[in-house]
């Protein structure tokens, strides 16, 4: 199965970058490797990682990173990486219009 990065998620990607950088940028440029990698291998095991609670009825899945949530669908033929979230963020007001806030 494919996956695929909404352009949301990649923007959150590059704002985490952003954020990490400030205070050391190779250990940003590490860490987006391994949440993309993390991202991608979604393609081998999407059904291993819960539903996000409250969110069950969207199908958001929740892969969660160190103090990250990498939120995701699984449809018939590509997983699609919805938000890629640090957890203490607001994630009802992020979630509640879809991948497009």
């Amino acid at each position: 199965m494919k996956v695929v990065l909404s352009e949301r998620a990649t923007l959150d990607l590059t704002n985490i970058g952003d954020f990490i950088a400030l205070d050391s940028r190779s250990r940003s440029l590490t860490f987006i490797q391994e949440l993309r990698a993390a991202c991608l291998a979604l393609r081998n095991n999407a059904m291993r990682y819960a539903h996000l609670e409250g969110y069950e009825h969207k199908g958001y899945r929740r892969r969660p990173l160190g103090n990250y949530l990498i939120i995701y669908t699984v449809g018939e033929q590509a997983v699609t990486v919805v938000r890629v979230l640090h957890a203490a963020q607001n994630l009802a007001r992020l979630l509640e219009n879809g991948p497009e806030n």
